[in-house]
């Protein structure tokens, strides 16, 4: 799946999230933007995602999408999938990340149950299911300071929060 595809499916991930999430807790956050940008990577380390706290930004790594170009829908969804999800519990005020990490799980379970990719990776399932994440080749995402830093914004994220809007 081409990066361009995964910008058309994380509007929709992202609103499955927040509705999972409402019935699952009852919390929700409106108002929040998803920026793609290289943030490159080392072998074996990586950040996915990241949510700034007391901010209204996700910001999602795009280098690793390149990785995954290859990958069927269905593994690129789960992996899509669980980094919202996990950011967006972020921008509910869980700033701790083991806590974060088990929350994510557990919603991720009561939702799509002990049998599925999304939960999979929630439980600690990154390494096993996209080793060429975090094995990928000691020079991939080396020349991320040669890269085109700018943050492009997801267009039609958080679409049911900016519907007031005409």
């Amino acid at each position: 799946m081409q990066i361009v595809a995964m910008k058309k499916l994380i509007p929709e991930i992202f609103e499955d999230i927040k509705r999972r999430v409402y019935d699952t807790i009852g919390r929700r956050r409106a108002g929040l933007m998803l920026g793609l940008t290289e943030l490159g990577m080392i072998r074996g380390i990586y950040i996915g995602a990241y949510h700034i706290l007391s901010s209204n930004y996700i910001i999602l790594n795009k280098t690793p999408l390149h990785l995954l170009k290859d990958k069927s829908k269905e593994l690129v969804y789960a992996y899509l999938y669980h980094l919202l999800l996990h950011e967006y519990v972020h921008t509910l005020g869980c700033a701790d990340e083991r806590i974060c990490r088990q929350l994510t799980y557990e919603i991720s379970l009561e939702n799509f149950g002990d049998d599925n990719l999304i939960t999979y990776l929630a439980g600690g399932g990154m390494k096993k299911l996209f080793p060429e994440i975090i094995h990928a080749p000691m020079d991939f995402g080396s020349n991320v300071n040669k890269m085109d830093k700018k943050i492009e914004l997801v267009r039609g994220f958080d679409r049911s929060s900016c519907n007031y809007y005409s």
